[in-house]
């Protein structure tokens, strides 16, 4: 071959990369995953999903949509129908004994590389397939992340046993990073929009989902990070609509996401830090990634005493305010106090259901081991 048809197969070669680069994918590599009642609207009007980027699928028991009417918005859903809504996780999960894999093949596909999980642990259709679908994801190759809504001290023993155990379950599976907040905190947090609006209650699970789907692949890359530094559970704090103007800078941002923790960490067990700092694109040579490490790492040495692998990434939107998010995980740091406190709560009824043989002794047994408690 003389070196003008080389050349002119190089151009052609050339041109054909930039036409495959240039092809958007058809169908999303990545999907949403709601479990129950709590989260039966959660994630409906995401950007996210208006992009195509994720599928959303739903696995609620048909008595919980009894009384509600939705929007058709195309996602697809799996309804379980059984004679009795399932009150407590042992029996969600007799109700598809064997069937999990089946019943979720119908939905999340191979191109599916990608499962974001949102449940309310104090359900018990939730808490009890759960464990079972991240599992089944993680045993398909499939990178997953869990966040799981942690019952407030008030609520009820019931509730306390469902989230014990579903925590509990996967961690004993070791099947998936798993992000815990807590119900009251997450519904009694306090920030702004960047339209300057109130945000709280149930918007707040939303705004949190989507600025952390904000980082592209950030589902993988929590899942390689957990596997390398040994984080399986991550607390969060949020700092939400944060004007410029009055904070001032990125540290003082930091130090108001302190006072609403989302799920109290216990920082002496820490790990590492993942932080996501959204800002308009006005700002990004004010928030470059070097320049945020370096705030951050000071930030963890002055006001937590932390010294820890730390991520940070900057995000930029199309926006003309000055108003800054920023949302820290903190990994490693499982909150052992709460989940003792839950333990206390239900050991009496654990100990009875094992009595009754409705949950096995050595299932239960890994449970505790797992979750670091004395049986």
């Amino acid at each position: 071959m003389t070196t003008p048809d080389i050349a002119v197969e190089s151009l052609a070669l050339s041109r054909l990369r930039k036409q495959l680069e240039a092809v958007t994918p058809v169908l999303p590599d990545k999907a949403i995953v709601t479990l129950g009642a709590y989260t039966l609207e959660t994630m409906a009007q995401s950007p996210h999903l208006q992009g195509g980027a994720y599928t959303l699928i739903r696995v609620n028991h048909k008595k919980e949509l009894r009384h509600k009417t939705l929007e058709s918005t195309g996602e697809e859903g799996l309804v379980l129908d059984t004679l009795y809504e399932p009150h407590y996780w042992f029996e969600a999960r007799e109700a598809v004994e064997g069937r999990v894999s089946t019943l979720l093949d119908r939905h999340l596909y191979h191109y599916h590389r990608e499962v974001l999980a949102v449940a309310n642990g104090g359900e018990g259709l939730a808490s009890g397939l759960l464990p079972p679908l991240v599992a089944h994801q993680k045993a398909q190759g499939k990178q997953t992340l869990t966040t799981l809504v942690y019952p407030a001290k008030t609520h009820s023993s019931d509730a306390h046993y469902n989230a014990l155990s579903a925590v509990g379950r996967m961690l004993a599976d070791g099947s998936t990073p798993l992000l815990l907040l807590e119900q009251e905190a997450l519904e009694g947090f306090h920030g702004v929009t960047p339209q300057g609006e109130p945000l709280t209650g149930p918007r707040v699970l939303d705004y949190l989902l989507d600025l952390l789907l904000e980082k592209e692949n950030v589902v993988r890359e929590l899942d390689r990070l957990s596997s390398n530094y040994g984080a399986q559970v991550y607390s969060a704090y949020m700092a939400a609509g944060c004007s410029l103007g009055i904070y001032e800078s990125l540290r003082n941002i930091l130090e108001i996401s302190l006072e609403q923790p989302l799920m109290e960490p216990g920082l002496g067990e820490a790990s590492l830090i993942y932080v996501l700092v959204r800002a308009p694109k006005a700002y990004m040579r004010r928030f470059q990634k070097g320049l945020l490490e370096v705030e951050v790492a000071a930030w963890l040495q002055e006001s937590l005493g932390l010294d820890l692998p730390q991520i940070c990434e900057p995000l930029f939107a199309e926006r003309l305010d000055d108003r800054v998010d920023a949302l820290i995980l903190v990994g490693g740091a499982g909150p052992r106090e709460r989940l003792s406190q839950s333990y206390a709560r239900v050991r009496r009824f654990s100990d009875m259901n094992l009595e009754k043989g409705y949950v096995d002794q050595q299932e239960w047994r890994s449970i505790l081991e797992a979750l670091a408690l004395d049986p």
